[in-house]
């Protein structure tokens, strides 16, 4: 399915030789060859280390019966073993440079530029996100109006990542071939003038959508589980979404001028597809 995808094949290549030898350079759900080599004891043998009494969180949320909760895990899962199973940080090594990869039949060019950005526990990370909202968070966005409404691209997005110990902003395009490089020049033009032409109203219509999406997140019982399953299993810390919500609304023009100082818009690496 992915490989049906030229934005996901361009993104895991590129991921790859971004992040070289370092497990970020991993693809998630594996490739051809490692899912046919893998065999049932090495299932196992990950599920019984990872999957353990110390190292689960489940979240819960709605009108529920406490202790008959409690009961029903105790039931389910007393015979889970701890394991002392941890997660290790190894140096991020990014590598810069371009990459382009050569996707067959593709009538389309693809764009991507990468850099390092805000990880999910500093506290400059609601900056960081407003800031990639305003550049390329959709419709008002910069590269919405110098790109898509202009018809030099199809789409262009950008976003900022933040994980756990590591952050990674991403700015993206897909254009006719024809317009490769002047969408590219634009890209790196939005991005050095983001920081000096930010106004007020860019911070205010970005700071409501990222209130209104955290809102309408709590709003459904999974909303809520995975908000405190993602924050707990990240940072191992809880936040209420009252403080959330403050840190989002108290943000001032200075704080995302400062995130942009601190992880500018500099592309580090480019992939892109190769036309012949």
């Amino acid at each position: 399915m992915y490989d049906d995808q030229p934005f996901w094949v361009l993104y895991e290549n590129a991921m790859e030789q971004y992040y070289g030898n370092s497990p970020l350079g991993h693809r998630v759900l594996g490739t051809n060859q490692t899912i046919n080599e893998m065999n049932r004891n090495e299932l196992a043998g990950y599920f019984e280390q990872r999957y353990s009494a110390d190292n689960t969180i489940i979240a819960i949320a709605g009108r529920v019966d406490f202790d008959n909760i409690v009961a029903q895990i105790e039931l389910h899962c007393r015979q889970w073993q701890r394991t002392g199973a941890t997660r290790t940080y190894e140096n991020i090594q990014r590598h810069s440079g371009k990459f382009q990869k050569n996707i067959e039949d593709l009538h389309q060019h693809y764009l991507m530029m990468m850099m390092p950005s805000a990880s999910f526990q500093d506290e400059r990370k609601h900056a960081v996100g407003a800031l990639a909202s305003i550049f390329g968070g959709g419709d008002g966005s910069r590269l919405h109006w110098a790109l898509v409404d202009s018809g030099l691209a199809e789409a262009a997005a950008a976003s900022a990542d933040t994980s756990d110990q590591f952050g990674e902003q991403l700015a993206w395009s897909v254009c006719d071939p024809r317009h490769a490089e002047q969408v590219s020049d634009t890209i790196r033009s939005e991005m050095k003038s983001l920081a000096s032409s930010l106004v007020e109203d860019d911070l205010a219509k970005v700071v409501a959508k990222a209130g209104t999406a955290a809102a309408v997140g709590s709003e459904r019982p999974s909303g809520r589980m995975k908000r405190l399953g993602s924050m707990l299993t990240t940072s191992g810390s809880y936040t209420s979404l009252e403080d959330e919500l403050h840190a989002i609304e108290t943000l001032t023009l200075k704080d995302l001028q400062e995130a942009a100082e601190a992880f500018p818009w500099e592309p580090l690496f480019e992939a892109s597809t190769l036309h012949t």
